[in-house]
């Protein structure tokens, strides 16, 4: 932690520990399944397989709810040092046009050699912009969906805490302990069954579109939710901080365990047989249990990570400093970085476990390099604007 500024940088490195498991996860997808990613090149043996299966199980059960909680986390002092309008208007600056930018530009292209690639299309890409985008018929917003949710997220939280300070101008609230063990078991008991009966309407990956404008997961939501708001609890109440050792090393544990358990779930849900249906949603025994497992590495994770990483990963030297101010903006640029390295290493004939591994490596580099390179040139940019900005009359 940062004895002057109180920033918590064991925080800032878990972020930018989550934001290469965003990069791990995109990469597994293209390898280990036919959907969800812009390359398909899915491995055909079993070895492979399981690897990349293990690896987008254990990442989709927990790394964008945690996102959401870092996320939840930096909002109220956010809040605090902007008011309601700065606040409002900074989130729509980083997370509306980001957005938009994506919908319109940015998806466009990856989905146009998509297709050339893979299904033969054969127009100019003005052509298929116009018969595509131009028509208002949107090809989704890629990855940059978690910005449209953490957008109303903010405004939620916004509208809240406006309402509750003119309610409570100057009474202090007192903080709250870390969550005792059956409070915790309650909650992951709580979040199971509300997964659950949610994956009853909306299966994993089976997303909700409108327009193709705004697209939606819905089997993962309530996580979403109650961890971006326990975010928020977790800054109120120095909760980070605070994660007794106990608990941090019995859900360290506990998480370990749940973790080791997913090739039994796998043997006996039907999915190897090609069942797919009732492991991800429904009302099957198989989601129940799915559920409940993905809602404990959740929880588990949330918990021991940051307590991991305050043990052992709080450092603050000038090169953590530059990945962790840069995730947000890898976020924002990983898509197009990483489907271009895919289709650079599809003409080497490697396979696609030895794909997997070294494009997850260079392409975090990658990302993060050309991440860093965006921010130093924009930083410039912003102080060579305000030299030529014409100086005020006194």
């Amino acid at each position: 932690m940062g004895e002057k500024t109180g920033r918590l940088y064991f925080l800032d490195n878990l972020r930018t520990f989550v934001t290469i498991l965003v990069i791990v996860f995109h990469v597994a997808l293209s390898y280990g399944s036919d959907q969800g990613w812009y390359f398909h090149q899915p491995a055909d043996d079993a070895f492979s397989l399981v690897i990349l299966g293990f690896c987008i199980s254990i990442n989709q059960a927990f790394f964008m709810a945690m996102l959401f909680m870092i996320s939840g986390y930096f909002t109220p002092g956010a809040y605090d040092r902007k008011g309601f309008g700065g606040f409002i208007k900074d989130r729509l600056l980083r997370l509306a046009i980001p957005y938009l930018v994506y919908v319109l530009a940015v998806i466009p292209v990856v989905v146009y050699f998509y297709e050339r690639h893979f299904h033969g299309l054969d127009i100019t890409f003005l052509l298929y912009y116009s018969q595509t985008v131009l028509k208002f018929k949107l090809l989704g917003p890629g990855p940059l969906w978690f910005a449209l949710v953490l957008l109303v997220f903010s405004i939620f939280y916004a509208a809240f805490r406006g309402s509750l300070d003119r309610i409570r101008k100057t009474r202090e609230v007192k903080k709250l302990p870390f969550p005792a063990g059956k409070t915790i078991l309650l909650f992951i008991a709580g979040l199971s069954v509300a997964t659950m009966l949610i994956r009853w309407a909306f299966p994993i990956n089976e997303w909700f579109s409108v327009f193709n404008l705004v697209y939606l997961d819905f089997s993962h939501m309530f996580s979403y939710i109650s961890l971006f708001f326990l975010g928020v609890l977790a800054f109120r109440n120095d909760w980070f901080m605070n994660i007794p050792k106990k608990t941090g090393i019995t859900w360290s544990l506990v998480t370990l365990g749940a973790v080791l358990v997913w090739p039994a779930i796998m043997l006996t849900s039907g999915i190897l047989e090609g069942d797919r249906v009732s492991l991800f949603g429904g009302l099957h025994w198989q989601s129940f249990v799915y559920s409940g497992w993905e809602t404990l590495v959740c929880v588990g994770t949330c918990i021991s990570l940051p307590w991991i990483f305050r043990q052992r990963a709080g450092w603050k030297n000038n090169v953590a400093k530059r990945l962790s101010g840069s995730s947000y903006t890898v976020y924002l640029i990983h898509t197009p970085v990483i489907v271009g390295i895919q289709y650079i290493f599809a003409r080497l004939g490697l396979s696609q476990i030895l794909n997997f591994f070294l494009i997850s490596a260079l392409g975090s580099a990658a990302c993060f390099l050309t991440a860093i390179l965006v921010r130093i040139v924009t930083e410039k940019l912003k102080m060579l604007l305000k030299l030529l900005s014409p100086v005020r009359q006194i």
